[in-house]
């Protein structure tokens, strides 16, 4: 019911991704992790780009080698912006 939760970069060798008090539930078979925080959002860390967040749930596909992230709760409507136009460089 309470996980510490870190992926390893290949490239940079070191933690890339990581958090800690969430609820996971690990599946091998589909190869997929579901995260949850324990809390109101627990803080994300992204080492690499010296970036933090904090997020609600995320689900690790460990084959697409990809996380998909979400920050809000169940029930809520708001909808996330789009700002794949911009041209964002750095952390």
């Amino acid at each position: 019911d309470t996980a510490d939760f870190g992926l390893k970069s290949e490239e940079f060798k070191s933690l890339s991704f990581e958090t800690d008090n969430v609820k996971a539930h690990i599946d091998f078979d589909n190869r997929a992790g579901d995260f949850t925080s324990n809390g109101k959002g627990s803080i994300v860390k992204f080492p690499v780009n010296q970036y933090i967040c904090y997020m609600d749930n995320f689900k690790w596909f460990m084959d697409k080698e990809s996380i998909e992230m979400n920050g809000a709760k169940k029930g809520n409507t708001a909808k996330p912006e789009d700002y794949s136009d911009l041209d964002l460089q750095g952390p």
